[in-house]
C-alpha cells in the first residue's frame, strides 16, 4: 500500500450513513492511522470533518470527541483548533 494510504476496514455489512459501533471502531482506527502518518512525518498536517461520537462512544472511544483525542495523541493540552510540528 502507498505511504499515506490508509487501508478501508471491513464494516461486516454495515453501509455508508447507518452509524453503529462497527462504523465508530473505523472511525476511531482512521484516527489512530492519521495519528501514525503525522509521527512519522508521512503527513505535513492533519484534517477532520465532524464524526458521529455516539457509534464511536458505542466501541468504547474514551473521549468525548476527535479534537480531545488528538490532543491527547499529541500531548497537548486543552482542546486546540490547530496542531503544528
Amino acid at each position: 500500500m502507498p505511504s499515506g494510504t490508509v487501508a478501508v476496514r471491513r464494516l461486516h455489512g454495515q453501509g455508508p450513513g447507518r452509524p453503529s459501533a462497527i462504523t465508530g471502531a473505523a472511525r476511531i482506527a482512521y484516527l489512530e492511522a492519521a495519528v501514525a502518518a503525522a509521527r512519522q512525518g508521512h503527513v505535513a498536517a492533519l484534517v477532520t470533518a465532524p464524526i458521529h461520537k455516539a457509534s464511536c462512544l458505542a466501541c468504547g472511544f474514551a473521549f468525548p470527541g476527535h479534537t480531545e483525542f488528538l490532543a491527547a495523541r499529541f500531548g497537548e493540552p486543552g482542546e486546540p483548533l490547530a496542531v503544528t510540528r
